[in-house]
């Protein structure tokens, strides 16, 4: 969770307006590609993280509970809280090879596949989430979302425009 959150102030903070070089960028649709091997190993700690995800950034202060500390339920809360203004692309790199299915937490109904799937902008054919295998060709996976990205409205700009 703590991930999607912290992609999603990068692009707050750099995002917008003008890029180092002086490029104009206000127009441009945020997006966060997330590439991991489902594998809901690391739990969130208290602090500064609050309720598993950082959202301290942005004012908000979530509840401090076990639900959230939950890798997996971490991952889409962080997912559904920006996803109404960032396209999200998931990646589960080793899922189609039955691996990497571990326990999202006691309690959590989520296995890191449907994590994955609800963490995605919307994952039905044609959607952002992409399981791959230990064969797939990643180049291929990248290409097919930035093919995905530019039919999206002509998403993508150009780096020759201003």
């Amino acid at each position: 969770g703590n991930a999607i959150i912290e992609a999603k102030q990068a692009l707050d903070d750099h995002g917008n307006g003008r890029t180092p070089d002086g490029r104009s960028r206000a127009n441009a649709q945020d997006v966060i590609i997330f590439l991991t091997d489902g594998a809901p190993n690391v739990q969130a700690s208290s602090g500064y993280v609050q309720g598993g995800i950082n959202l301290e950034p942005y004012g908000v202060y979530p509840y401090q509970s076990a639900t959230r500390n939950r890798p997996c339920d971490a991952g889409v809360a962080a997912a559904n809280w920006v996803k109404p203004t960032t396209l999200v692309y998931t990646i589960g790199f080793g899922l189609l090879d039955g691996g990497n299915q571990g326990n999202c937490g006691n309690g959590s109904g989520l296995t890191p596949e449907t994590t994955l799937q609800q963490m995605a902008t919307n994952s039905g054919p044609g959607g952002t989430f992409y399981a791959t295998g230990s064969g797939t060709d990643l180049a291929v996976v990248f290409d097919q979302i930035a093919t995905d990205i530019r039919d999206r409205s002509g998403q993508l700009i150009p780096d020759t425009s201003s």
